[in-house]
C-alpha cells in the first residue's frame, strides 16, 4: 500500500499545484486511505431494484427488455476521492493519470477489458440479466459469450482454450433489435457473421479450432459471398430452432427449478444437443461464486448434471500473455466541455446528486440534456430542460446503459462573471405532480410547457450522442458504441 501512496503523491506533486493545495491534497487522500485501511470491509448498502419485464412472442421476434435503474449507495470512501478530484480544479486532461491511480488503489474502476477478463468481472458484479448463451456444445468442449465476445472451453480439461474478440470484427449484436450476431459451428470451424431484420449481411469470419492454445484467435479466412453467407445463416437456424427456454424447460424439474425460481441469473435460451451415449440434453450456464456453473439436463431420465466453468483457468502456452494484457480500465469522471455556460454550471451542480443518487462507483454517468427554452429574466437566468443523466460500464469498446433517469424541470441560475450560478432547479415529481409541478414552473412562460410532452425520440438521442461523444473525445478513448440493453448498439464515429 505505501509503494502505491507514493506513486499517488508523485503523481499529485507533478500536477504543478501550489504548495498549500498539494499539502491538503495529500491530507485528505492520506484520512481517506487510512481509513479504508483500518476497515475491513467497505459498507456500501447496496440495494437493487430487480423487476425486470420481458416479453417474448416468437423466437424471430424482436426481443425489447426494459430494465430498471440499479441503485447502489456511493461509498464514503468514493465521495471524498471524487471530491478531491474536482475541489482543486485539477484539470480533466492532465488530471485523468492521478484520478486513475486513485480510483485504481480503491478498486473502483471499470474492471479489465479483455474477452476472459470482461466475461469473468460480470460474474463477480452480476451486470447480467441473463448469464451468457451457449452457442455449441459436445461434451468435450463449450463455446459461449456475448458482446463482449466468446470464450472456447475445454470441459474435459476444465481449461479456457481460446477466445474470440467479436468487438474488433463489428459483430457485436447480442441482445439487440433489428441486428444479430451469430455463430454457428462448422466441422472444425467456428463461424460468425451478422444479419439485419433476419437477412445476413457484410462479412464472415472463420475461426479453425486448429489454432487453439488459450489465447485469442485470428480469423484464417474472410469472405461475404452471398451464397456462403445464406449457406451459414440456414445452418445457423437449423440450431436456432432446437433451443428452448430455460424457464419453459425447469417445469417439472426440482434442481432446475430451484434455480429459475431464486434470484440466479441463468441463460434464457438452452442448447440442445445429444451426448456421445445418444442422450438428447440442454445446457445453459449459471452465475456461480466466481464462476460459471453448467447445467446440463438429461431429457431422458430427468437427470442433471453440473460442472464448475472457471475462466481463471487458460492453457499454459497463453498464460503469460493473458495475464500481460487483462489490466484494469479506469475511466475518469464526465466533465462538460461545451460551449453551453448554462449547461456547465447546472451539470456542475447537479454531479454530487447523481452520484447521490445511483451511487455505483463502478459506472461513469454522462449526462443527456435536452434544453427546451432559456429566457433571461433580468434578475435570474432561467433553462427549462429533461436533465436526463444515463450510468455506463465499460465492455470493452462499448459503453453499455446500466441505469439512467430523466429529471425534466426548471433551472434558476444567475450570472457569475463570464458564467452562471445555480440558485436552485426545480423538478418535476412523480405520478399526478408530473404534470402539476411542470405547470407550475411554466405559468409565466405557457409556451414551454407542451415543449415537456413533445417527444421527439431522433433529436433526443443524437443529443445523448454528442454526450457521449464528448466524453470519449475529450478521453481520448477507444469506444465506438453505446447500447441500451434490447437495442442494437449505435455507433458514434463514422
Amino acid at each position: 500500500m505505501d509503494k502505491e501512496k507514493n506513486e499517488i503523491k508523485n503523481s499529485i506533486d507533478k500536477l504543478n499545484p501550489t504548495g498549500e493545495q498539494s499539502a491538503r491534497m495529500w491530507e485528505r487522500l492520506s484520512k481517506t486511505v487510512s481509513e479504508m485501511e483500518d476497515s475491513e470491509t467497505l459498507d456500501h448498502n447496496t440495494s437493487t431494484q430487480s423487476d425486470n419485464i420481458v416479453s417474448f412472442e416468437d423466437k424471430k421476434a424482436s426481443r425489447k427488455t426494459l430494465k430498471r435503474p440499479i441503485v447502489k449507495v456511493l461509498s464514503k470512501i468514493a465521495a471524498v476521492i471524487l471530491t478531491i478530484a474536482i475541489a482543486f480544479g485539477i484539470d480533466h486532461a492532465t488530471g485523468g493519470h492521478v484520478y486513475a491511480k486513485i480510483m485504481d488503489l480503491l478498486n473502483i474502476d471499470q474492471g479489465r477489458q479483455d474477452v476472459v477478463g470482461n466475461i469473468d468481472d460480470d460474474i463477480d458484479e452480476h451486470y447480467n440479466i441473463y448469464a451468457p448463451n451457449i452457442y455449441h456444445i459436445d461434451g468435450e468442449m463449450i463455446v459461449f459469450g456475448g458482446i463482449r465476445g466468446l470464450i472456447i472451453y475445454d470441459l474435459n480439461g476444465d481449461v479456457v482454450m481460446g477466445t474470440i474478440d467479436t468487438q474488433k470484427i463489428g459483430c457485436v449484436y447480442f441482445d439487440s433489435d433489428t441486428k444479430e450476431t451469430h455463430i454457428v459451428k462448422d466441422d472444425n470451424k467456428l463461424v460468425v457473421f451478422n444479419s439485419e431484420n433476419d437477412k445476413p449481411y457484410g462479412d464472415y469470419y472463420i475461426y479453425s479450432f486448429d489454432n487453439l492454445n488459450g489465447g485469442e484467435l485470428e480469423p484464417v479466412e474472410i469472405g461475404n459471398d452471398t451464397e456462403l453467407l445464406k449457406n451459414y445463416y440456414s445452418k445457423w437456424m437449423t440450431v436456432y430452432e432446437t433451443y428452448v427456454y430455460t424457464f419453459d424447460m425447469a417445469e417439472g424439474n426440482q434442481q432446475l427449478s430451484d434455480v429459475v425460481y431464486s434470484d440466479s441469473t441463468y441463460g434464457e435460451l438452452s442448447f440442445s444437443w445429444v451426448s456421445s451415449s445418444g442422450d438428447n440434453c440442454n445446457s445453459f450456464l449459471v452465475e456461480g461464486d466466481k464462476v460459471y456453473v453448467l447445467y446440463t439436463y438429461n431429457n431422458g431420465d430427468g437427470s442433471v448434471i453440473t460442472q464448475d466453468i472457471d475462466l481463471s483457468n487458460i492453457m499454459t502456452e497463453a498464460t503469460t500473455e493473458a495475464t500481460t494484457n487483462s489490466g484494469n480500465v479506469v475511466l475518469t469522471e464526465f466533465v462538460y466541455t461545451g460551449n453551453n455556460k448554462a449547461v456547465e454550471a447546472i451539470y456542475n451542480y447537479m454531479r454530487p446528486e447523481y452520484m447521490k443518487m445511483f451511487g455505483d462507483e463502478s459506472q461513469i454517468y454522462i449526462p443527456a440534456y435536452i434544453i427546451y427554452q432559456e429566457v433571461d429574466a433580468g434578475d435570474e437566468y432561467l433553462v427549462f430542460g429533461n436533465f436526463y443523466i444515463h450510468g455506463y460500464k465499460l465492455t470493452g469498446n462499448i459503453l453499455e446503459s446500466e441505469s439512467g433517469a430523466a429529471m425534466p424541470g426548471c433551472a434558476h441560475l444567475k450570472r457569475n462573471g463570464d458564467g452562471f450560478e445555480v440558485i436552485n432547479i426545480e423538478f418535476a415529481g412523480d405520478g399526478e405532480y408530473y404534470d402539476l409541478d411542470i405547470k407550475e414552473f411554466t405559468k409565466d412562460y405557457p409556451e414551454v410547457y407542451d415543449m415537456y410532452f413533445d417527444y421527439q425520440p431522433e433529436r433526443d438521442e443524437e443529443i445523448r450522442e454528442d454526450y457521449i461523444r464528448m466524453y470519449v473525445t475529450d478521453n481520448n478513448l477507444s469506444v465506438e458504441y453505446y447500447k441500451d440493453y434490447g437495442w442494437d448498439p449505435v455507433k458514434l464515429f463514422d
